[in-house]
């Protein structure tokens, strides 16, 4: 025997309904239920779209991005990926997009551009008609719509043949410049907008360049077709007219960056400072020069008077500072010359040119004074005690001598 309840009006889609039955019901025999029954069940809801990537109205979205179609509920058999080829592809994109459309589950559905989507663009995805696995149906197309972000210059960085590893504020004058952007370029608009200048007074000259892409236009190389001027600067420069390679929209913003090449040789400051009084003997001697020097010309090329015969002068390059130390046996009261000869050269040749002199006069030697005993150490009861010291322009000490308990010595013993 059964009960049929017919609803005068459709049930809401995903609504629950609760139907009880009393336990006072009795049948057609009169005999009662005995116990309440209770039946719950949930309206089935239409197939819709849950969500979406990018979501509908999403700005500045990467051009490597996927999109993403998650229904609310299984759409698709799952089958390996090597059998999805009878299954449906859901999604008109407009402007038209090649790529490849895969089911990763039975609801989730992916598209993979093929070149990646176009920079600057706006992108309308229609999810069309489309039945799931119980015959339900989309109830009408859904749309989403949104937009990729705009390219940028992500930065310049020069680079050298001849100094592959070169580091520091200045560029070598051999210098190329690579240019990373955000994402695809197109080559013409962007070759268009692209200037190398070197810097002057009356605004600057435009250089012809030599240029090359690397295969995925995200990297453009320039070359000077001439050797970049020792002391120059110069500008690269990106105007915002550069485009995708979709050739919609613009770069986001204009880009410059400014470069300084490597000066002529020539002595920067030293320490001490040319007429120095009172120097302490056995302070360093510093030349620091503007730019960096090739090793093997320094130390023939200076020079320091007066010395003694067998006075042996050491000189030791800092590279990162472009800073040569100079040392040498000093007598105090003492004024000395040292002379930088004008062979000192750079990587590529360049002299100084003419001889760079300074000089200073040494002070008394600084003060110091210790025992001339190690830090512990134990004497014969037997014999007179006595402690030597080493001193250096010292009139007089005071000495004092204290008794220590055995303990507080063995502290301070260790």
């Amino acid at each position: 025997e059964e009960l049929v309840f017919t609803p005068t009006e459709a049930p809401q889609p995903g609504e629950r309904y609760r139907f009880l039955i009393d336990a006072d019901a009795t049948g057609a025999n009169g005999t009662a239920l005995g116990s309440p029954v209770e039946l719950t069940v949930v309206a089935a809801t239409p197939l819709a779209v849950a969500s979406t990537q990018p979501s509908d109205g999403a700005v500045d979205i990467a051009v490597d991005s996927q999109i993403v179609v998650v229904f609310n509920k299984p759409v698709v058999a799952l089958v390996g990926v090597d059998d999805q080829e009878a299954l449906p592809q859901p999604l008109t994109i407009e402007p038209s997009l090649e790529g490849e459309g895969t089911w990763l589950n039975t609801s989730i559905y992916v598209f993979q551009p093929a070149v990646g989507l176009a920079g600057g663009t706006s992108y309308n995805v229609t999810v069309a008609e489309l039945t799931d696995l119980n015959g339900e149906s989309l109830a009408a197309p859904y749309q989403f719509a949104f937009t990729t972000a705009t390219p940028i210059v992500l930065g310049v960085q020069a680079q050298s043949t001849s100094m592959p590893y070169f580091n520091g504020p200045n560029i070598p004058p051999d210098s190329s410049f690579q240019i990373s952007f955000s994402q695809p370029m197109d080559r013409e608009s962007t070759e268009a907008a692209l200037t190398l200048t070197a810097l002057s007074g009356d605004g600057g000259t435009a250089l012809t360049v030599d240029r090359q892409w690397d295969e995925a236009n995200r990297t453009l190389t320039i070359t000077p077709t001439t050797a970049l001027d020792f002391g120059g600067s110069y500008q690269v420069a990106v105007a915002e007219a550069a485009q995708p390679t979709s050739r919609q929209g613009n770069l986001r913003n204009g880009y410059t960056q400014t470069f300084d090449v490597v000066p002529l040789p020539a002595v920067v400051q030293t320490t001490p400072t040319d007429g120095a009084t009172d120097t302490p003997p056995e302070m360093t001697v510093s030349i620091q020069f503007n730019t960096v020097l090739s090793e093997t010309t320094i130390a023939p090329n200076i020079s320091v008077t007066p010395t003694m015969t067998n006075t042996q002068i050491a000189t030791y390059y800092r590279s990162w500072e472009n800073t040569v130390d100079v040392n040498w046996f000093r007598e105090s009261g003492t004024t000395y010359t040292v002379t930088v000869g004008a062979a000192v050269a750079d990587p590529y040749g360049n002299t100084l040119g003419e001889p760079y002199s300074f000089s200073f006069t040494t002070g008394d030697q600084s003060s110091f004074v210790r025992l001339g005993i190690d830090r512990f150490t134990h004497f014969s009861a037997y014999t007179e005690t006595r402690v030597s010291t080493l001193y250096r322009n010292i009139s007089s000490l005071d000495v004092r001598l204290y008794q220590l308990p055995v303990e507080e010595m063995l502290r301070l013993a260790g």
